[in-house]
Formats: structure tokens, C-alpha cells, sequence
């Protein structure tokens, strides 16, 4: 049931801040089923499942994952994920979306995994409680203002890791900044060559697991590349994705063209940006601090993502950077370092979608038992490490700091980009290990529950 579950829940349109149709249908068949459902202000949804006859002095198991998608698709695709669903096909052994989008397992699977338990009467265990949150994708708004009455529970497990075989007790902390300045434009001179760059398709990545992989920047390696005087540009738009697009519009003095001289001729005029400004602009954008910029213990400990570039003709030039980081200060810091090199230019500056990281216990009794456990299924020993990502964990733990938390997934591979796809080996040990999970944490023999 676990595939059609993540079925139903990809065919709804569901970025963040439209997760109102998912929650429709979870809570229906929460309802249908017999199962409480709740929700707080941020918009989270919280099922409840009582424990079964025999059960009620096991510990009450929180199984969390987040509704909302990253909406990415390739250049010159139509699609809009406003109203359009995704469509998952198999394919050499992983799921794809069926058309050149993202496919949405990130997250959408793991809410499908704590939903086929939630449902599944004949799975005998204690308490569960799934906990379902709302725009993860946008700075994790909804775990930002979670109500403390959604995390009444013993232990919580989170399955939004994209890794088989690790388990996650730690993440960064992250922030966007985002800085608005005014640019200084000339007319460009009578005959000048119209001119366009384009970049695009490039592999994209994660802003946080994949930012030590050395994947290009569409916007960086697109600023590298003008020679011409610029009229528009654009590149990218998330914190969260490592760009894959790029274009920027101008003009050139070289080899006047008769189509340019007879615009000029009509009176009409392009405004590009002025000479000495676009080269000062360009040369400090080029300077700021991009990909992984410290590591510790052998992985990333701050990194910053030029996450989105936007100048129409005529307008404002925005530009959007996202830092990640396991020291917060240190993060807040590097943020307030980039923001502060444009404003000689007379810049705007805010800071938002800023989360705390979770502090990482190796000694987490909780992380051995379920190594132990895996290893004992698969013969296979799982790392345990804390991750360069946003976890909603993090603000759990602001609330809770006493509530054991754990971390993991199936293996998907290119999440926050087209290529998204997820292994269906790796599925199905996720879904049997995370059955045999919960048994064991309810204390119970091995052979209890429904077989799997």
C-alpha cells in the first residue's frame, strides 16, 4: 500500500503553501478509518491512532514527515504545479516522475510510509501519531510555528533522509538573505547588436547535501560568461536548490545590426546598465563566498548557496543567497558578512526562513538501537552522522529537548531537481525496517505485528 499511498498524494498539486487538498485526503482517510485528526495554526495536521488492546504502556511514537514539494522542472517545459499532480513510473529499478519535473518523494514518500502504518489495522503496536507539516520547502514554515501539543509523544522519527542505510541525529541550521538594489543605466548607443546568454539544464542538486559535489552554478557560471552590456537577467529562484538556469539580455557595440538601427530609427531606446556599474557588480557577485566553505570531521560545516538572480528591464536588481550552517552564530554571521558588500551600492537587506540546527548526540541510545537493528536485518552497517540540510527536527527540539528524535529514508537521488528519482530496492528495506522499528521500540517480540 505504501506505493499507492505516495501515488495519491503525487497526483495533488501540494508546493508549500498549497497543501490544503493533501490535507484533505490524509484526513480523510484518517477519518474513514477511524482515527482523530488535529491541526494547529501553522496549518500541520496531526492523525492519531490509539494503541491497540495491550498496548497502552507502550511508548507513544511520533512518525513525521512534511507534505509539500520542490517544484522544479526542465527548460521550456509547461508545466504548473499549481494545478497539475505528478505522475511516478517505474524505471530501471527507481521511481521517476513521467514527465521531466521532480517527483516529489522528498517528502511525499515518507508521509506515504507513516500513513500505510497509521492505516494498517492488523499492525498491532502502542500509540502512533503522524504528524504531517506543512512548507518545509520554504524555510520550514511549518515546524517554525509548530504548537507544542503536536509533539506529545515519546520518541519521534523523522523520514525525510534521502540516504539508504543512514541515520541522521543532527542537522544545520540555515537562512536565507536577500538583497534589493537600485541599477544605474545608460542608453545603449544607436546599432547595437541585440544579445542573449542562455544556461540551462545544467544537473542542479540540493543546496545542502549535494553543495561539497562541485556542481555548477548556473547563475556563476553565466555571470563568468557576459561580455556585453546588460539590459535583463535572471537565474535560478530557490535557497534551497543549487541553480540550473541562467539568461541574461543586452547589447553589443560590435557589428551594428539593421534590425537594432531601425528600432533606433522608430525611437525606441534600451536602457542597459552603466559600464562602470555592471563591472563592479559583476566582480563583487563573483567574490561572494559560494559552495562548501568549512568542514569539520570530515563534512561540510557552513556553506553558502547563490540560490536566485532576478533584473527585469527597467527594474530593481534582487538577488537571493541561502547559508547553511552547524554553528548558528557562525551562519548568522557569514550571512550579515555577504549583505553587508552591497551596501555601498545602497542595497535593501532582510534576512528570513532561518531555522536553528540540531545538535547532533552520537551517544544516542535511540540512533544504536536502530543500527543495531538494521544491521541485524540487512548485514549491513549504517553510518550515523549529521547531516548539511534542513531538518524540521531542529525546531522540535527548540520545543522539546528531552524528545529522542532519528532520521532516515530511502535512497533518493537528485531531490530539488528533475532527475529526482527514487530507488525501490531501498524503498522496500525502508518500509520493513521502519515496520520492525516500531515493534522494537514498543518492546515487543520480534515476531509481533503483521509480517512484512
Amino acid at each position: 500500500m505504501l506505493l499507492e499511498y505516495f501515488r495519491q498524494i503525487a497526483a495533488i498539486p501540494r508546493i508549500s503553501g498549497h497543501e490544503d487538498e493533501v490535507k484533505n485526503l490524509l484526513t480523510r482517510l484518517a477519518r474513514e478509518n477511524g482515527l482523530s485528526v488535529r491541526t494547529d495554526r501553522a496549518g500541520n495536521l496531526l492523525i492519531v491512532r490509539p494503541p491497540a488492546a495491550g498496548y497502552g504502556k507502550s511508548p507513544s511514537i511520533i512518525l513525521q514527515a512534511h507534505l509539500d514539494m520542490v517544484p522544479e522542472k526542465a527548460e521550456g517545459l509547461e508545466f504548473d504545479f499549481l494545478k497539475q499532480g505528478i505522475t511516478p513510473v517505474e524505471k530501471d529499478g527507481f521511481l521517476v516522475s513521467s514527465l521531466p519535473t521532480t517527483l516529489g518523494a522528498d517528502n511525499g514518500i515518507g508521509a506515504a510510509a507513516a500513513l500505510e502504518l497509521l492505516l494498517d489495522k492488523d499492525f498491532q503496536c502502542g500509540e502512533l501519531r503522524g504528524l504531517f507539516t506543512v512548507c518545509e520547502e520554504s524555510g520550514l514554515g511549518g515546524a517554525s510555528g509548530i504548537e507544542p501539543f503536536m509533539l506529545e509523544g515519546d520518541i519521534l522519527l523523522n523520514l525525510d533522509s534521502e540516504e539508504d542505510g543512514v541515520f541522521i541525529i543532527g542537522c544545520a541550521g540555515g537562512m536565507n538573505t536577500r538583497i534589493t538594489l537600485p541599477v544605474v543605466r545608460e542608453e545603449a548607443p544607436a546599432g547595437a547588436d541585440s544579445l542573449t546568454l542562455e544556461i540551462k539544464d545544467l544537473p542542479g542538486g540540493h543546496s545542502g547535501i549535494d553543495i561539497d559535489k562541485n556542481i555548477p552554478n548556473a547563475i556563476i557560471e553565466g555571470l563568468k560568461k557576459i561580455d556585453f552590456a546588460i539590459s535583463s537577467v535572471s537565474g535560478g529562484g530557490r535557497g534551497s536548490a543549487i541553480p540550473r538556469s541562467f539568461s541574461a539580455a543586452g547589447v553589443t557595440l560590435s557589428n551594428p545590426a539593421p534590425a537594432a538601427s531601425e528600432a533606433a530609427a522608430a525611437g525606441k531606446t534600451i536602457k542597459v546598465w552603466e559600464k562602470n556599474f555592471q563591472k563592479k557588480i559583476i566582480e563583487l557577485l563573483l567574490s561572494i563566498p559560494n559552495g562548501a566553505l568549512e568542514f569539520e570531521h570530515n563534512s561540510v560545516k557552513l556553506s553558502s548557496n547563490f540560490g536566485a538572480v532576478s533584473c527585469p528591464e527597467g527594474g530593481r536588481l534582487e538577488l537571493l543567497f541561502n547559508q547553511r550552517g552547524f554553528d548558528d552564530r557562525q551562519r548568522r554571521e557569514l550571512g550579515e558578512f555577504i549583505a553587508e558588500k552591497f551596501i555601498p551600492f545602497g542595497a535593501e537587506i532582510s534576512h528570513d526562513s532561518e531555522y536553528c540546527a540540531w545538535r547532533a548526540d552520537f551517544s544516542s541510545p535511540l540512533a544504536k538501537e536502530a543500527a543495531e537493528l538494521y544491521k541485524s536485518m540487512f548485514n549491513i552497517v549504517p553510518r550515523i552522522e549529521a547531516i548539511h540540510a534542513g531538518l524540521e527536527c531542529g525546531f522540535f527540539a527548540a520545543i522539546r529537548p528531552d524528545l529522542p528524535m532519528l532520521s532516515f529514508g530511502p535512497e533518493i537521488k537528485g531531490a530539488h531537481s528533475p532527475g529526482e528519482k527514487l530507488s525501490l530496492e531501498s524503498l522496500e528495506r525502508f518500509r520493513k525496517f521502519l515496520r520492525r522499528l516500531v515493534i522494537r521500540l514498543n518492546r515487543l517480540p520480534e515476531n509481533t505485528g503483521k509480517e512484512i
